[in-house]
């Protein structure tokens, strides 16, 4: 089964073609959203059918692909066709409908992102930790979609009496309506209007240059809108839980591979490529350098880049449990081997929290982060990374629900970047970025854009353990 774009009668069609002549079958038509792949939508079911072919109608641009079965309803997926704007419209106005499409999509996005924050939270973290309250806050946009962002914000000085009422400010004079109450109108000014030392102005999107310039030039403080909000994020929903217990905390932020200073032309190339793609090569006895340097009994490879899956139906994720000869799920979490029997001042123990590189995707049981960890300094270790990846909520999740005795240190490992005020909350702040900077002697570790072997995952438990002693003195 293959399928085909054609505008038809005027009509942009999708064709299935039954070029495998199957006397019964029925499709399912899926798409890909062009803006992000990986929002997919099934769009059209056909129910059973015969003949040659099926044709579904189209009116928006993305990957589509199809998922037939057979008259014994086994299964298959059928390659993919793209269609673009410009193949459903003529270019100019493909490229404009095209461009609104992306900032409705994005504005989308950041209102999400912005109402998980929270507001309240957003404006207080502005007073607490970049003085906002003191100056006047000023909101600027260059595109309708982004006005709703402003409005979100611009709106909450009504109701927390918090902060003066911002100033709306875009390259178009308008005026800023709002659904619910004439109160939360805002007049939008021009980008004419006059900021200066008394100003910090939050650049929401889109601020040309030239009037970044002007606004500085004058001493007014511009303040970017997505690293505040990705920082706001990372501060509610991770440093703040982690302050949150009573417990010492370590963050260690992992390497990744593209922020390696002087790689060799083997991680220039890897810097690109997603542990799926290494996954899939794997597969067909395709290895990364990093680990063919091994003897591979030919399991080992394909034991140490193994997928997972979760089970979500209790209050947190925990992994499947798994038998494999070198990569292990007990319990929902991923085998110590060896672990340590000393404990913290006779009690605590060591809790390791993270993604897959804390999981050690790369490496055998024996020779992860906390395995490592546990062997060489004979401390009780408990594995808790559950796969969180660069989301490191469902990692923070797993730790609220365990009752930390005194003496326990957390572990958290990830790829996010604390800011320099959010480090200093911690107890230890760990980066490992410049210890895989070259030049070297340990030879190839990465196996991909994050994930590192045996070798790779030795190194960041010995800074671990080089540090500890510190957190205790």
């Amino acid at each position: 089964m293959i399928i085909e774009y054609h505008i038809i009668d005027g009509v942009p069609t999708i064709q299935f073609k039954n070029d495998e002549n199957l006397s019964r079958y029925f499709v399912h038509l899926w798409k890909k959203d062009d803006r992000y792949e990986k929002n997919t939508q099934r769009l059209a079911v056909s129910g059973w059918i015969s003949g040659a072919g099926y044709n579904c109608k189209i009116n928006t641009p993305g990957i589509y692909y199809g998922i037939y079965f057979d008259a014994n309803k086994n299964k298959y997926v059928t390659g993919e066709c793209e269609v673009t704007w410009e193949s459903l419209l003529n270019n100019n106005l493909a490229k404009s409908i095209k461009n609104n499409s992306m900032n409705e999509y994005k504005s989308s996005l950041v209102l999400e992102k912005l109402s998980i924050v929270g507001t309240d939270y957003f404006v207080d973290f502005l007073i607490n930790n970049y003085g906002v309250k003191n100056k006047r806050l000023n909101l600027y946009f260059n595109d309708y979609e982004f006005m709703k962002v402003a409005n979100a914000i611009s709106s909450m000085y009504f109701f927390n009496n918090k902060i003066e009422k911002p100033r709306l400010i875009s390259n178009e004079v308008g005026h800023a309506g709002y659904l619910f109450s004439r109160t939360f109108e805002h007049r939008v000014y021009d980008s004419r209007v006059q900021c200066d030392k008394n100003d910090y102005v939050l650049n929401i999107e889109g601020m040309p240059n030239s009037i970044k310039d002007k606004f500085e030039s004058n001493d007014a403080r511009i303040l970017n809108f997505d690293s505040l909000l990705q920082e706001a994020f990372v501060e509610k929903y991770l440093v703040d839980q982690l302050n949150s217990i009573k417990n010492k905390t370590i963050y260690i932020k992992f390497p990744v591979l593209k922020d390696v200073k002087n790689p060799s032309e083997i991680e220039k190339n890897r810097s690109n490529i997603t542990i799926g793609k290494v996954r899939s090569e794997v597969k067909n006895n395709i290895l990364p350098e990093s680990l063919s340097r091994f003897n591979d009994d030919g399991d080992y490879a394909k034991n140490v880049m193994e997928g997972w899956r979760l089970d979500t139906t209790g209050d947190y994720d925990k992994m499947v449990d798994r038998e494999l000869k070198y990569s292990n799920i007990s319990d929902g979490y991923r085998v110590i081997p060896d672990n340590g029997k000393k404990l913290i001042n006779g009690k605590g123990s060591f809790y390791f929290f993270g993604n897959s590189v804390m999981f050690g995707v790369g490496s055998d049981d024996a020779h992860t982060i906390p395995a490592y960890f546990a062997k060489k300094t004979n401390y009780s270790s408990k594995m808790r990374a559950n796969f969180s990846m660069n989301d490191f909520v469902r990692g923070v999740s797993l730790m609220k629900g365990i009752d930390f005795k005194d003496d326990d240190v957390v572990v958290f490992g990830g790829h996010v970047v604390l800011s320099e005020r959010q480090q200093k909350s911690i107890d230890m702040y760990i980066d490992m970025t410049d210890e895989f900077s070259r030049p070297h002697d340990y030879g190839e570790i990465f196996t991909d854009m994050t994930h590192m072997n045996k070798v790779g995952y030795e190194i960041i438990a010995d800074a671990l353990i080089h540090s500890i002693d510190n957190l205790h003195n």
